[in-house]
């Protein structure tokens, strides 16, 4: 099993199935040994000569040993005083400043941060149980590099903050002034101010074993990186204010990894933004950029919003501008009153012919208990793979295949398999601006009503395209008030499958408009077992449909059009002109039509 140590002791394993870290706290405690308790450097032999600091990443001092108006002065004195120099800043349990005073303080002392804890490259924080503490209207990041919000090429690089114990970042949300003006304060200006800590412009980055808020914003972001490790992180959002999102990643930026994330937010637990350009808000810090190779392994959270359409997603992709997500896995994430998957791109020139802006996503053994969808596809994504997913309490659709602000969804390429969902919403749904499903296989699903949330047919397709889409051991069951599958009549059906569905306490089976799909290859429903249908379990108004492999055509010639048809295919056809032409037949090799019966019926 191979392993990748880096000089401060943090390893990163990789067994095949799953990414672990390692702190070597015996060897970092024996490195902290050179210090009494005062935080006094002993001498150490050849680790200081004549004065002089050591050169080869050895150089360890403890904040309390420095001077500052207040514990975050304190540490950013120790971590200047590197001064270029690979290092270690401990910052102690016990703080210097009286934290009793603060309504919204955890604990009665701590380290008061009034201005961001800036961290240069090269350089360990190792928070040993200490309590960061973000004074009042501070408006500032607890936590964050040199280099962030810089307009440079330039990065900093081998920057890593580790905490043990009961270590912790407290925003105190609460305690800070931040208006809103519109949505979610998205008008409001430097709102990347209020998050907890920001890397941006770094390259090996390595962040985690701490508590992280309450945060006026989101708890943290990565942006503009090469190779970063967020983990272990338990996310203390407290719902006082709107948008305390959990970590995110944004571009530009590769080979990203969360992993072990637990806790409570306000809106989105984790997050990639290629680039976000709402309204004036200065979300990011730079101006954004692709991002690719992204691994979220472990999460679990509780979401605050609890309205019918606000409760956040636990992953959230987003491009914008022309950038594009690609190569991005999500497993193991668990989410109560909030679980959806976002898979959402605003870029405006994309076409329908140009699926990559979201692409290559898989995700796997996930749950979710009461949210709004479970899959919400925005714009032009392509190859996508979810599996082995469980969700209850579910407001809306497990897919929703919808236009927002005017951006129809292009999919292209899905495998969707091993799902069960209870659900008081559709299976699927496309609604009427446009949009296309192409290449796209659900199999091994159960999809459950266990109550009603409006009624609606459980696959509602109101117009655009699906091309080569097969559903495949499919089990929905209604409430008695539900329709089966409904497609409108202005859908562009091709090579659609149903095989092997069951649907059960429907008011109507299955109904296709006429005119839905009447060319090119047919609609075919295969084995489908049909329970408690009240009204009728097929209403077909169109040509180009097998049942059970015969399929149904009209037309004004003697025979139908061989085109629209598969040689073998058998198919009942009606001749709309004058009768004469009623009949089964079958399209042989040679393309020729040979009539089996012509009394139907019997």
């Amino acid at each position: 099993m191979p392993s990748f140590t880096s000089n401060h002791g943090f390893q990163l394993f990789d067994n095949g199935e799953s990414w672990e870290h390692r702190t070597d706290f015996e060897k970092l405690d024996r490195l902290l040994g050179g210090f009494d308790e005062n935080g006094d450097r002993l001498e150490l032999g050849s680790l200081v000569v004549d004065g002089e600091r050591p050169t080869l990443g050895s150089q360890v001092v403890y904040a309390t040993r420095f001077d500052g108006a207040n514990g975050g002065e304190q540490i950013q004195a120790a971590l200047d005083d590197l001064d270029g120099v690979r290092g270690t800043v401990v910052v102690p349990a016990e703080g210097p400043d009286d934290l009793a005073g603060y309504d919204h303080s955890e604990r009665a002392d701590g380290w008061l941060v009034t201005d961001a804890v800036t961290i240069p490259s090269e350089t360990t924080l190792v928070l040993d149980g200490s309590y960061l503490f973000l004074d009042d209207a501070a408006r500032t990041n607890l936590l964050r590099n040199e280099l962030a919000f810089q307009n440079t090429k330039d990065r900093d690089e081998d920057i890593t903050v580790v905490g043990r114990g009961a270590a912790r970042l407290d925003g105190n949300a609460a305690g800070q002034n931040r208006p809103y003006e519109n949505d979610a304060g998205r008008n409001e200006p430097e709102v990347s101010e209020h998050y907890g800590f920001v890397f941006h412009n770094v390259e090996r980055l390595r962040v985690g074993g701490f508590t992280l808020g309450p945060t006026a914003g989101w708890g943290g972001i990565v942006e503009d990186f090469t190779d970063a490790f967020v983990h272990d992180i338990f996310i203390a959002q407290d719902d006082s204010h709107d948008n305390q999102d959990g970590i995110s990643f944004a571009g530009p930026g590769e080979r990203g990894i969360m992993s072990n994330l637990a806790g409570t937010v306000n809106d989105d637990f984790v997050t990639a933004y290629s680039a976000l350009d709402w309204s004036e808000s200065d979300l990011l810090a730079g101006d954004g950029g692709d991002l690719s190779t992204l691994a979220y392994r472990g999460g679990v959270m509780y979401q605050y919003e609890t309205n019918e359409t606000g409760h956040g997603p636990f992953v959230r992709l987003y491009t914008e501008n022309d950038t594009v997500i690609r190569n991005v896995s999500v497993t193991d994430y668990h989410g109560y009153n909030g679980g959806e998957i976002k898979l959402m791109n605003n870029n405006d020139s994309g076409g329908t012919s140009d699926y990559g802006q979201l692409e290559n996503i898989t995700v796997s053994n996930c749950t979710c208990d009461h949210t709004y969808d479970i899959v919400r596809t925005w714009g032009h994504v392509n190859n996508v793979s979810i599996s082995n997913f469980a969700a209850t309490n579910v407001y809306g659709h497990f897919w929703n295949h919808n236009a927002v602000d005017g951006h129809p969804a292009y999919v292209k390429n899905v495998a969707v398999s091993n799902c069960q969902i209870q659900s008081g919403g559709q299976l699927f749904y496309q609604d009427d601006q446009g949009g296309e499903l192409v290449g796209a296989t659900f199999s091994d699903i159960t999809h459950e009503n266990p109550w009603l949330t409006e009624p609606g047919a459980k696959w509602e397709v109101q117009s655009g395209t699906w091309r080569d889409v097969t559903w495949r051991d499919i089990r929905v069951v209604g409430t008695g008030e539900w329709d089966g599958v409904w497609i409108d009549g202005s859908v562009d059906l091709s090579n659609v499958r149903f095989d092997e569905l069951v649907l059960e306490d429907l008011t109507e089976g299955i109904s296709l408009a006429s005119g839905a799909g009447e060319t090119g290859t047919p609609i075919a429903f295969e084995s489908v077992v049909t329970r408690n249908v009240m009204n009728q379990n097929w209403r077909i108004d169109r040509d180009c449909v097998t049942r059970s492999g015969i399929g149904v055509a009209s037309g004004t010639g003697e025979r139908p059009a061989a085109d629209d048809w598969q040689p073998g295919d058998l198919v009942q056809y009606t001749d709309t002109d004058d009768g004469s032409g009623d009949g089964l037949y079958m399209l042989l090799p040679d393309g020729t039509w040979c009539l089996f019966a012509t009394d139907l019926a019997q």
